[in-house]
């Protein structure tokens, strides 16, 4: 439980395809609120100005909705707190887009005051793979101008730099309050302790239809 706040990225809740679709990008993640009321839990979490609440189900998907720049969706959320193979807590929360459809999965792994974010989402990095194989023109492979075009729009790799968006693992600094002054989280990183493959463990969420 508590209060998390992020360094600068362009990481967001709604999943990398549907903003690439739908032209909705999203300022990053700056703040994650975990909270509990009686037996329920509550995650919220900022993106620039804006401030997003779900109640995560813990015996059963809970229904809500999600505004993004305008765009209202309908989302379905659960949780389960389990550990890793090494004995680590993790909290794993699943919020399914069921309009679209899509889904975005979080993986909490807390160590002291840091919270390690792991994210993935469906559909995932092999459908990114193949709008980028699309839209990046074949002349953009090679070097000179059109090369020096690309590394400037998508770096080298271009695929590599969209896979770090569709499975990013983000750290988070905890603080004291709700809305903390900005703070400079700048140098975390992710911790070794988190499994390498993060994308490829087993999930028991409740079924859903």
């Amino acid at each position: 439980m508590g209060n998390y706040a992020f360094p600068k990225n362009n990481i967001g809740i709604l999943p990398l395809f549907v903003r690439f679709m739908q032209n909705n990008h999203t300022e990053g993640l700056s703040f994650l609120h975990i909270q509990t009321q009686g037996e329920r839990l509550q995650i919220g979490f900022e993106e620039g100005e804006k401030s997003h609440w779900l109640e995560v189900g813990l015996y059963d998907y809970t229904e809500g909705a999600l505004c993004f720049g305008g765009e209202q969706y309908q989302v379905r959320c659960a949780g389960q707190l389990t550990s890793t193979e090494d004995g680590l807590p993790v909290l794993k929360i699943e919020v399914i887009f069921p309009e679209i459809p899509n889904i975005r999965r979080l993986k909490l792994y807390p160590e002291r005051d840091t919270l390690h974010v792991a994210m993935t989402e469906l559909p995932g990095k092999s459908m990114i793979d193949g709008l980028v194989e699309q839209f990046v023109p074949q002349a953009f492979r090679g070097g000179g101008i059109a090369g020096f075009i690309r590394d400037r729009m998508f770096g080298a790799d271009p695929f590599k730099a969209i896979g770090v968006c569709v499975e990013p693992v983000l750290c988070a600094k905890k603080v004291d309050i709700a809305y903390p002054p900005i703070l400079d989280v700048s140098s975390l990183s992710p911790s070794p302790l988190l499994p390498e493959n993060h994308a490829d463990e087993p999930t028991d969420y409740p079924p859903h239809s």
